[in-house]
């Protein structure tokens, strides 16, 4: 089979449907797309994932013109779907708007952190260390993705968290903890260890500051590395 089936394939095969709803499967797509895990260019087969939902293929495209609109995905000149990922400018862009909109929920979060709050942080971290034990970048990253989310949910402005959200996702297909050594990622992991610190001792002032150098030194790294094969 070409390589492009394969990873056709692959991305079918990390779909976990949980309904038949348009929204579910934005959602289940959204989640496998942003995860890293999928290479720019690989064919988004549009009956396989009818079929893996149980859906005709009505839901899997306005789905898909959602990911579209998200930067996700792109339309193929032969009409089909092509998972997209972002130039070199537009990664720049992207981690601009990131680090301005990270910094502005977390300046809110801090100080309306709850114990429960601080907790979380504190369980992802500590999946991120375990995941970084083993060399798993792939688990490091998604739950990465998650210890930033979580450090932001508590600023309880929906909207910014979803402004965030999308930036995020729109700079994920780019693949950027694949493209760096082991030893950065270590360093950036390191970064969070900071971060959850200065979160859980609700110094806003230092959350704000180390989380503006982890994603400008974020966005360094990975343009060092842009031209490379990921």
């Amino acid at each position: 089979m070409p390589g492009r089936g394969r990873a056709a394939v692959e991305l079918v095969a990390q779909l976990r449907p949980t309904g038949t709803s348009q929204e579910a499967v934005l959602t289940e797509l959204r989640r496998v797309l942003a995860s890293g895990r999928v290479r720019a260019g690989t064919v988004v087969p549009l009956d396989q994932i009818a079929a893996a939902f149980g859906v005709s293929r009505t839901p899997v495209r306005e789905a898909l013109k959602s990911l579209i609109g998200e930067g996700l995905i792109r339309h193929n000149h032969r009409g089909g779907y092509l998972v997209h990922a972002p130039t070199r400018d537009e990664f720049v862009e992207l981690y601009t708007i990131r680090s301005a909109l990270e910094q502005a929920a977390l300046a809110s979060a801090v100080p309306r952190a709850g114990e429960a709050e601080r907790q979380l942080v504190r369980e992802i971290l500590e999946r991120q260390r375990n995941a970084l034990a083993f060399g798993d970048v792939g688990g490091w990253d998604a739950e990465g993705r998650a210890f930033h989310e979580a450090l932001a949910a508590p600023c309880r402005m929906p909207r910014l968290c979803l402004l965030l959200r999308d930036a995020a996702n729109s700079s994920a297909t780019a693949r950027p903890m694949q493209r760096l050594r082991l030893v950065r990622v270590r360093s950036l992991h390191a970064d969070h260890e900071a971060l959850a610190e200065a979160f859980s001792e609700g110094a806003a002032e230092r959350v704000v500051s180390l989380a503006g150098e982890h994603l400008h030194r974020v966005r360094n790294w990975v343009l060092d590395s842009f031209d490379t094969p990921s």
